[in-house]
């Protein structure tokens, strides 16, 4: 019997069903979510508005998450599958993972766009998400004081200019600037990258790069923050943000996404405008040049 209260991720459903004695301590604690981490891999325990990730257990009823929320504090939680049990000086809780309901975060794989949906697309980015803090300025052209929004323009300029000649070392060092830059838990750089290759794997563009990409990541893995190497590495095995394959699944049949993108703009101070702008640049850098 399914406890609707509570939801799990497919993808951190798959992997925790696989594993047991694992202990997780805690990372950090916000509002509406609560991070443990085992030194490899993120669970993140939140309240029912908080958009859905892969590494994510939704408690869809708040005195749930509340109860966690209470006992988080120097408290370690125990997977001995498929139990989740959290230990702390305050108290004691638990989880069965067997009857939680399941969402599906795989992604779905669509054509590419045409340069008209593209276009439609970079116009309705415009007209929803207003975040000067974000990296979609580096598509204004005024003049910034900002040093970290000049810093990105040159490298966002960069790895456009190695997709565009097919240099791929050109464009790994490019991307590797990119990683861990910014401030927070998802540094603006990282989500910029998720964004992109969260594009690339859905509408199929980015040819060599793509794997260029996920490799990079694979390899730099200590260069982004413990919650975007999460996500990332995620993604990298074909699950991703929900709001972001809700937003993709909109455009691809070509219905209304304002609602979509409203929602991930609100995703952190930055982190969705700064995803969101990934997007847009691999829409935008979505071919490569055949070498002959």
């Amino acid at each position: 019997m399914v406890n609707n209260q509570i939801e799990i991720a497919s993808y951190l459903n798959s992997i925790l069903s696989k594993t047991n004695n694992r202990f997780f301590n805690i990372h950090s604690i916000f509002n509406k979510a609560v991070n443990f981490y085992d030194g490899e891999m993120l669970l993140t325990f939140t309240s029912p508005d908080v958009q859905l990730s892969p590494t994510n257990i939704v408690f869809n009823e708040s005195h749930l998450f509340n109860s966690i929320h209470n006992i988080s504090q120097n408290s370690v939680c125990e997977l001995n599958y498929p139990i989740l049990s959290f230990n702390s000086r305050y108290g004691e809780f638990s989880v069965s993972l067997e009857t939680c309901g399941v969402v599906k975060t795989e992604i779905e794989t669509y054509h590419k766009l045409s340069e008209t949906d593209i276009e439609l697309f970079k116009s309705n980015v415009f007209k929803v998400i207003d975040n000067r803090n974000s990296i979609l300025n580096i598509y204004h052209h005024h003049q910034t004081e900002d040093a970290l929004m000049e810093k990105l323009k040159i490298i966002t300029l960069s790895i456009q200019e190695s997709v565009t000649a097919n240099e791929v070392d050109y464009f790994r060092r490019g991307v590797k600037k990119l990683l861990g830059l910014g401030a927070g838990l998802t540094p603006a750089g990282d989500d910029f990258v998720y964004g992109l290759l969260a594009v690339w794997k859905t509408f199929g563009g980015g040819g060599i790069f793509k794997k260029e990409l996920e490799t990079l990541l694979v390899e730099n893995k200590n260069e982004t923050g413990i919650i975007s190497y999460n996500m990332l590495n995620a993604l990298i095995k074909n699950h991703i943000y929900l709001p972001l394959k809700n937003l993709f699944r909109q455009i691809n049949s070509g219905k209304e996404y304002t609602r979509e993108l409203s929602e991930i703009a609100s995703f952190g101070a930055t982190s969705g405008a700064d995803m969101i702008a990934g997007v847009l640049f691999g829409l935008e850098n979505q071919e490569y040049k055949i070498e002959a």
